[in-house]
C-alpha cells in the first residue's frame, strides 16, 4: 500500500461511524494489509533453513493430528502421499495410510503393500474406469 492509502485506512480505523462506502474501503485496506503480511511471513518462512522447516512441519503435523484427536488418515495414490505418510512416521505419528491400489500399477501396488497401506475396494474395476474414463 502507498504512503497515502495508509494515512486513509489510518483515518478509516480511527472513525467512529463508516458509512458504506467507507467500510469497503476500510474492508478492501486491511484486506490488502493481511495480504502482505502474509507474503512477508512466507518470504521468512521461505529463508529458514531447512531443520527449521522440517520441526515446524512436524508441530503442524502434530496440531493436526491432535485437533482431529488422532482420527485421521492418509490417503495414498502417488509420490506427494507417500512422502507425507513417510514423514508422519518418522515424526511418531502413526495413522492409517488407505488407497485404492487395485487401480494402480503393480509395481505401486507393491510399494503400497511394503508401506502396510490399507487397500480400499473401488466401486469399478481397473478396466471399467478404463472403458468410462480413459487412459
Amino acid at each position: 500500500m502507498t504512503e497515502i492509502e495508509m494515512e486513509e485506512f489510518r483515518q478509516l480505523e480511527k472513525a467512529e461511524q463508516l458509512g458504506d462506502k467507507e467500510f469497503i474501503r476500510y474492508e478492501y485496506y486491511k484486506k490488502e494489509l493481511e495480504a502482505q503480511e502474509l507474503a512477508v511471513q512466507f518470504r521468512r518462512n521461505q529463508k529458514a533453513p531447512y531443520s527449521e522447516k522440517v520441526s515446524r512441519a512436524g508441530n503442524l503435523a502434530w496440531e493436526f493430528f491432535n485437533r482431529m484427536g488422532g482420527k485421521c488418515y492418509v490417503a495414498v495414490g502417488g509420490l506427494d502421499s507417500i512422502t507425507l505418510l513417510c514423514f508422519l512416521r518418522s515424526e511418531g505419528i502413526e495413522v492409517p495410510a488407505v488407497s485404492v491400489s487395485s487401480l494402480e500399477d503393480k509395481s505401486i501396488q507393491r510399494i503400497h503393500k511394503e508401506l502396510g497401506v490399507l487397500e480400499l475396494k473401488p466401486e469399478k474395476s481397473k478396466v471399467q474406469v478404463i472403458r468410462e474414463f480413459g487412459w
